[in-house]
């Protein structure tokens, strides 16, 4: 008899401990929902406003375009401006530290939906897989700095000091350093702004597929943090 009560209190002993230890760990994974909500609610925010600047800077090479196909006055600084928004590369600090660092020690087992776990442990593969297209994108960039054209008409991008501006003969007010209405219907010109114009393109489209992988990420994060 009294081999059963001993028996009898290790199986409850041991009962206790898997009983208390999935407590431990649901109120980590109530933990871990709620951060990684609010890190992908930030990120989503973030990418958005990323996504928003890249388009509008879509729309900056688009006007480039159409600059050079008519005979419209325009600004200078204007079209200094649709020039360098066709060529720039802004980005967002993503707030996945929280994510990486739970698929690397194995937390994210604790993430009892799969349907939601999944999806989770394949993010930081989108991220990489965003950030080396955006890379190969930058090729584009870095061909268009050793062309001859743009080292001699557009190189430095024009933000020639005021002093430099005086002895190339230019207005020391003319933000950019460049007569573009010279340029404008030059071929070279021309093609140096279409390949703008498909690299900001080709930025949007990994920007926007980014920001659909988060946004999807950041409402299932949002509902199963309610939920819990």
């Amino acid at each position: 008899m009294e081999g059963v009560v001993i028996v009898t209190s290790i199986l409850l002993a041991l009962a206790t401990d898997a009983w208390w230890g999935r407590v431990q760990e649901g109120r980590l994974e109530q933990q871990y929902l709620a951060q990684l909500a609010a890190d992908f609610r930030e990120m989503d925010d973030g990418v958005t406003d990323w996504l928003e600047l890249e388009e509008s800077q879509l729309s900056s090479a688009i006007s480039l375009l159409e600059f050079i196909d008519s005979d419209t006055p325009v600004p200078a600084d204007s079209v200094g401006v649709w020039w360098l928004h066709a060529w720039s590369a802004p980005t967002v600090r993503l707030a996945d530290g929280l994510l990486q660092e739970m698929i690397a020690s194995g937390s994210l087992r604790l993430i009892g939906d799969e349907s939601l776990r999944v999806p989770l442990s394949s993010f930081t593969r989108t991220v990489d897989e965003t950030l080396e297209g955006l890379s190969q994108i930058e090729m584009g960039f870095t061909l268009m700095l050793g062309d001859p054209y743009f080292q001699k008409n557009l190189g430095m991008w024009g933000m020639y000091p005021d002093s430099v501006k005086v002895k190339r003969g230019l207005p020391s007010g003319d933000r950019f350093g460049i007569d573009f209405s010279k340029i404008r219907h030059d071929r070279e010109f021309s093609h140096l702004a279409m390949r703008g114009y498909l690299y900001k393109r080709n930025r949007v489209f990994q920007v926007k597929n980014l920001q659909v992988a988060v946004h999807e990420l950041q409402e299932a994060l949002e509902q199963a943090a309610m939920l819990d």
